[in-house]
């Protein structure tokens, strides 16, 4: 992408008056793979140089890194490619402030630091700026080097759901053995790995929490360093089973099939029975939201009276409710003629 001309100077370059030291590729602390960075975050405040492409590019595929000098009247911009032999190039900088530089054959994975700065950087640190490349490998993965020692990290929220296995996710030093205690939760130094690749690692629990707080340590070995982090995890609001409640009135038309509306726990399965009516354990389903529910008869009433049970089970819990329902009065009613 357009002319530029590339040299392999450590400090400044000359003609501009720079003066300036680009740093070489680094490969900082733990890196795992993310959502590409927004153009939003690769603003400095203060510089005049803003960075508007995706900071987040492929290994060994080429890219445009892109930008724009805001506010200073300047020909070119100095990039420090982020090499480890210093490589820089000098690109031009159209009329409207914008600059891209291709790298043609892109970046290993890994971090690099790209240094970027206009004439007068020495003088004014707001005409330079560094961003940070986040290169990824085939498998989105930003790898970090072997040798380095990665803090032991975990990223799951520190709660959990009472009766349910706790999973829990981090990163760590790559290829570390991450061994998982908590004593009140009856987990006695589980152990997991460390991706050899990005340092990631997820645990879940052999068995189910109940108590209302649990303390868990996370302790990584490696042949760089160990470490580890206590952290407590607290179970989490439970839901409450809601009471079965029938609000229909407890009266039928004679010939005519019976409507029942009530409020049960969100989800909870309803059972009607009433062996004097017929009606052998039909099922409804209350509503995921509201916990409403509603029952229509799969035949008619005919009895002055007739005795129905209301069950709901659900996973919190249980209930059941008896209600008599009687036939109210219908002087025209006759069997011979009466509809559903």
């Amino acid at each position: 992408m357009g002319a530029f001309t590339k040299s392999v100077r450590v400090c400044g370059i000359a003609v501009l008056g720079f003066g300036l030291t680009f740093g070489t590729a680094a490969l900082a602390a733990p890196a795992v793979a993310s959502e590409p960075s927004a153009v939003s975050q690769t603003t400095r405040s203060g510089s005049v140089i803003e960075v508007t492409s995706d900071l987040s590019p492929t290994e060994d595929t080429a890219f445009d890194l892109a930008g724009v000098v805001h506010g200073v009247d300047v020909d070119e911009i100095v990039i420090g490619l982020g090499l480890p032999d210093h490589e820089t190039a000098t690109v031009p900088v159209a009329a409207d402030g914008s600059f891209a530089y291709t790298f043609e054959d892109g970046l290993a994975a890994g971090r690099h630091t790209i240094d970027l700065a206009v004439e007068g950087a020495v003088q004014d640190e707001s005409r330079s700026r560094s961003v940070l490349l986040e290169v990824r490998d085939a498998d989105g993965i930003v790898p970090l080097p072997d040798d380095r020692f990665t803090p032991i990290e975990v990223r799951s929220e520190a709660t959990y759901q009472r009766g349910e296995r706790l999973t829990v996710q981090g990163v760590a030093t790559p290829g570390a053995e991450v061994t998982i205690t908590g004593w009140s939760a009856g987990v006695y130094g589980e152990k997991v790995r460390a991706d050899e690749r990005d340092g990631r690692w997820s645990w879940t629990s052999s068995n189910t929490m109940f108590d209302a707080t649990q303390l868990f340590t996370f302790a990584q070995e490696h042949e760089t360093g160990s470490d580890s982090a206590p952290i407590e995890f607290a179970a989490v609001a439970e839901e409450a089973l809601t009471p079965l409640e029938v609000e229909s009135e407890a009266t039928y038309v004679r010939g005519k099939r019976l409507t029942v509306e009530g409020v049960a726990t969100p989800g909870a399965e309803i059972t009607i029975a009433g062996w004097g009516a017929g009606v052998y354990g039909e099922k409804v389903t209350a509503d995921e939201q509201s916990g409403r529910w509603s029952w229509t008869s799969s035949n008619t009433m005919y009895d002055a009276t007739q005795l129905f049970t209301f069950s709901q089970e659900h996973r919190l819990g249980s209930a059941s409710e008896s209600i008599e329902f009687r036939a109210v009065t219908d002087a025209a009613f006759s069997p011979y003629t009466a509809t559903a």
